[in-house]
């Protein structure tokens, strides 16, 4: 959604633990939307992506490093999350607390690991750091709310300067009909 001085982008990514095929699906569809990204950043805009990435970034964000790495915590994944920040983004969560250790967002539900805290981060708020910069003021990793396998994450923002010009990105041709559709 276009908020003016951001673009929110609020996203599930593909899970990638149901084979190959899957795991092809998961990393084509992150190079793709990889490339929306650098889209509105190239013009211009500040950019908020906030979802279950599916992906634990770093050894800290997973309360066991497994061997051989699983689905989530491959190799292939971390590297996409290290192009991805690369880009511009901005772990918010780890900018303003790179060493908070055992803060999870997701447990795996059969096992019953939320009991004893053995979980992954694999929810995110991404930001670009034009806006991290101007803007954050708190991320939080909300744990004590139950509910579902996953917590909620979310960020605190400061005031955002007016923009003065915005791009505009026109709606592609397949959404324009969508909404005209709904209309009549």
């Amino acid at each position: 959604t276009d908020h003016h001085n951001f673009v929110l982008v609020n996203c599930y990514f593909p899970n990638g633990g149901r084979g190959e095929d899957r795991m092809k699906f998961k990393m084509a569809f992150y190079e793709k939307f990889q490339q929306r990204t650098r889209q509105m950043i190239a013009e211009g805009r500040e950019v908020v992506v906030v979802g279950d990435v599916n992906t634990t970034h770093r050894s800290i964000d997973i309360w066991k490093e497994e061997k051989p790495p699983r689905h989530g915590y491959l190799p292939c994944e971390r590297e996409w999350m290290d192009s991805f920040l690369e880009d511009g983004f901005v772990d918010t969560f780890r900018r303003l607390h790179p060493d908070s250790e055992h803060e999870y967002s997701w447990w795996d539900m059969k096992s019953n690991s939320r009991s004893a805290n053995k979980g992954w981060r694999i929810d995110y708020v991404l930001m670009t750091s034009g806006l991290v910069s101007s803007a954050l003021h708190e991320a939080s990793i909300h744990q004590g709310q139950h509910g579902s396998d996953h917590c909620p994450v979310s960020v605190c923002l400061r005031s955002i300067p007016p923009v003065t010009c915005l791009p505009k990105t026109p709606l592609p041709l397949s959404s324009k009909k969508r909404l005209e559709t709904k209309k009549k």
